[in-house]
């Protein structure tokens, strides 16, 4: 029988009262401390009157009384409703006027101020409340958290709150997520505690932790992937650590030393760009130990991904192999990682490789919100490393028309809010159409394409963008990158240099220069970029190759709304931002500066 999460948590606070469960910096609160904090919460939203299924926002970056926010919301049986940080106003208003949301929380001063400011706009909004202690005067419906929660409360609310508690149900929705997308206008997605319970009993099965591990929550708690993992990691006893600022993720690990972690793709690429850039510029002698050390790695892991034992020989000069480099390498992320599960797009099999032969265990998968996260996970060594692996218990996959991937699972949504049209056209017969395209071989998924991303050059050839990017983001001078095809006569790209490795390139050839735009004009530095995009290139297809290149002078960002916030590029959005760039590439003349 599936367990209520509300009920799983008050088991955990009743059981285990002393058991550290959450942690920042150099604070920390135990079970029963978090209990007296999600009470507080609950009994003041009672005294607001927050009916059964009220949605109540959350703008804010991660911290535990984010965490401590959301479980008092779920113990009144009202909806938490999430909203990036990083949110506009204009698109902080949407969320708050489509949710009808009442009570919003802030994090910092700034969110503060952006809710202030759009609160004309929207009709429903009554009070806003800061986790950060700010001095709020004359206004009586904004408040900090910590006054709003230690207020006088009436016994009666006390009562409300173990009513509330006591007939918590499965049917209840327990979260309304909009989804960032990279195209198109934001959806809530529906979910219930049926969907969580069933995801929680999945995991249970195939990802195992419990009350020894630490799990760093570093991606934005708005999105499903770092959501539902903090539910699962809390619900089996694990403590959670929060990072704030993910720009210091790897201060953070370093710190935390977290056991498990889950990740975007673009962590581990740019781990493996600087650690690659490292050897690069190592002595000879390190660079012949790093070599040879990877070749050992490599050969006892081919062994065992064919079910072989490695041999007594080559364990024991791997364990040499591993003290000298990947030992390194698994420092720089804390030393204790034990799952590191990555999602949210694809991990380039060679970078997955890497990590493997290192010792780090990363556990790719595939899920969307709109099926409460993961639906397989790839979690033996044996599959495919450019696979999702194979689905968990309960969960059905097929695939359907052009090869788009079906999912038919207990944790698939609800619908979308307020959207029945697009509910209809999302779940057909009872199967989740995914809009990714997919190959299944032996069981295990492997994601080829973004159906909607999928280009189809003027020669009717076809071009998958998340293919071709993902072999020339793991080219150390590529910070980022975005590739234009769809009816044209050849492939384009808008490439973000890793200005840190481009720098250093400069002042090693001799070449001056005033600024990056600057930097980026210089002739040699274009011809440097073509040198090395042909070299990565040389394994795509003739027609998926990039003929010609802009290189930029700033980063894509979630500020500028060029990103989501799990750092995939908005295609739609950079397009038409950078057209006059695009459509240069496609004329016959090159610009001096920076298009080759």
């Amino acid at each position: 029988m599936l367990d209520h999460l509300v009920h799983i948590y008050r088991q955990k606070m009743l059981s285990d009262p002393n058991h550290i469960a959450q942690s920042e910096g150099d604070e920390h609160w135990t079970w029963q401390q978090i209990q007296q904090q999600v009470d507080a919460i609950a009994i003041a939203l009672l005294e607001t009157e927050v009916a059964i299924q009220e949605n109540i926002g959350i703008f804010s970056d991660n911290c535990a009384q984010w965490t401590w926010i959301d479980l008092a919301s779920q113990a009144i049986r009202a909806v938490p409703v999430p909203i990036y940080a990083t949110s506009t106003e204009q698109q902080l208003a949407y969320v708050i006027n489509d949710a009808q949301i009442r009570i919003l929380f802030t994090g910092n001063k700034q969110q503060h101020q952006s809710a202030l400011k759009i609160r004309s706009q929207c009709p429903s909004l009554e009070y806003i409340i800061s986790i950060e202690d700010l001095e709020i005067t004359d206004d009586e419906h904004s408040s900090t958290l910590n006054a709003f929660s230690t207020a006088h409360h009436e016994d009666i609310y006390h009562e409300a709150l173990s009513a509330r508690i006591s007939s918590a149900d499965l049917n209840d929705i327990i979260t309304l997520i909009y989804t960032s997308g990279t195209t198109g206008e934001p959806k809530g997605v529906i979910l219930d505690y049926q969907n969580i319970a069933a995801a929680i009993e999945m995991h249970q099965q195939r990802i195992i932790i419990d009350t020894n591990d630490v799990s760093l929550c570093f991606l934005p708690l708005s999105h499903i992937f770092e959501r539902a993992w903090s539910w699962y990691a809390l619900a089996n006893g694990c403590r959670v650590a929060y990072c704030r600022n993910p720009a210091r993720v790897m201060q953070a690990l370093t710190r935390v030393k977290p056991t498990v972690m889950c990740a975007v793709p673009r962590l581990y690429e740019k781990i493996y760009t600087q650690i690659m850039s490292q050897a690069d510029s190592a002595s000879a002698l390190k660079k012949i130990v790093f070599n040879l050390a990877y070749k050992i790695a490599d050969a006892r892991f081919n062994r065992q991904q064919n079910k072989k034992s490695p041999g007594f020989f080559l364990n024991i000069v791997h364990r040499l192999a591993d003290k000298l480099v990947f030992n390194n390498i698994r420092q720089a992320l804390g030393g204790n990682m034990r799952i590191l599960p990555c999602g949210g797009a694809a991990l380039d099999a060679d970078i997955n490789r890497f990590f493997q032969l290192s010792g780090l265990n990363i556990v790719s998968g595939f899920g969307m919100t709109e099926t409460c996260a993961t639906v397989c996970c790839r979690d033996e060594i044996s599959m495919p490393l450019n696979s999702c692996g194979t689905a968990l218990p309960g969960v059905e996959l097929k695939l359907g028309k052009d090869n788009e991937l079906l999912v038919k699972a207990p944790t698939v949504m609800r619908g979308y809010y307020n959207k029945p049209e697009a509910t209809a056209a999302t779940i057909i017969d009872g199967w989740l159409h995914t809009g990714d395209a997919a190959e299944i071989i032996d069981g295990c998924i492997i994601i080829t394409e973004r159906l909607k991303d999928l280009m189809k050059t003027s020669n009717g050839k076809y071009v998958a963008p998340q293919h071709v990017e993902g072999k020339l983001v793991k080219e150390q001078l590529i910070e980022q990158i975005t590739i234009i095809g769809d009816d044209r006569q050849y492939v384009s790209a808008l490439i973000v240099p890793a200005f840190e490795h481009l720098e250093t390139l400069a002042t090693q050839k001799g070449i001056e220069y005033k600024n990056r735009l600057d930097l980026i004009a210089n002739s040699e530095v274009i011809q440097h970029f073509k040198e090395r995009i042909d070299k990565v290139q040389k394994e795509l297809a003739n027609h998926e190759k990039i003929k010609k290149f802009t290189l930029l002078a700033e980063e894509f960002t979630i500020a500028k709304n060029e990103l989501t916030p799990t750092f995939k590029v908005k295609r739609k959005i950079v397009l038409e931002k950078f057209k006059h760039e695009i459509n240069a590439m496609y004329q016959n003349v090159k610009n001096k500066a920076s298009r080759h």
